[in-house]
């Protein structure tokens, strides 16, 4: 005895070179990789093992490039591309419970480990040209907004290495309320130097030669 197994339209194989995860409800949510490099799968309610042959949603209908990494944030996922932004928003529908939307185009991000969730404050994350915050949602008629918060580093920004950018890392210390930004610049193809930036005060502080590849955060809360 058992219960009976899904159909193959219910369960389907999807690739395994996916290169990003994400999680939105009670769904996982992967794409990027090699096979399908604008595609977005997501898995059956509850069943994170599980994806339909036909749960997914293309991207590549539109321009923006490849998926370069996940964030979740206030009831959707952002889906950081190449040269745009999308927004995994969640539907009252069980048959499409998604539906994708273009955040920003002609602006993307290689930076994806630069993004961190702020409360009350928003998204922050690293491009190319800058540092922008990203707050709302698509909600009850709600609105969302995408604000450059680096202008006042424009000239020491400008010395970060566009090619090895994807290599940024960031976290946010809460004991000091600061959001550290690791980049390479000077042509580096590692981190060299942190970017701090105070939320309560809005201003930034710079801090060279530090090879920071990566945070954590110990068990007292103090940032590694």
């Amino acid at each position: 005895l058992g219960s009976e197994a899904p159909t193959i339209l219910d369960s389907s194989i999807i690739p395994v070179n996916l290169k990003f995860v994400a999680t939105l409800g009670n769904r996982i949510v992967m794409g990027g990789g090699n096979s399908y490099p604008t595609r977005i799968f997501f898995s059956k309610p509850y069943r994170p093992e599980q994806f339909g042959a036909a749960d997914f949603i293309e991207l590549g209908n539109r321009d923006g490039g490849e998926i370069t990494g996940f964030i979740p944030y206030n009831n959707l996922v952002l889906a950081f591309r190449e040269r745009g932004i999308d927004a995994l928003v969640p539907t009252q529908n069980p048959d499409t419970p998604f539906y994708a939307v273009p955040v920003y185009v002609g602006l993307g991000t290689f930076a994806s480990k630069s993004a961190v969730v702020i409360g009350g404050l928003g998204v922050i994350f690293a491009t190319a040209e800058g540092v922008y915050v990203f707050q709302g949602n698509f909600s009850g008629g709600s609105e969302v907004s995408m604000m450059k918060i680096s202008d006042q580093i424009g000239e020491d920004y400008a010395r970060v290495s566009p090619y090895s950018l994807a290599r940024a890392s960031a976290i946010y210390d809460a004991q000091t309320q600061n959001y550290l930004l690791s980049v390479p610049v000077d042509g580096s193809a590692y981190n060299n130097l942190i970017f701090a930036y105070s939320t309560t005060a809005n201003s930034w502080t710079i801090q060279e030669g530090i090879p920071a590849s990566c945070f954590t955060t110990s068990r007292e809360g103090f940032t590694l």
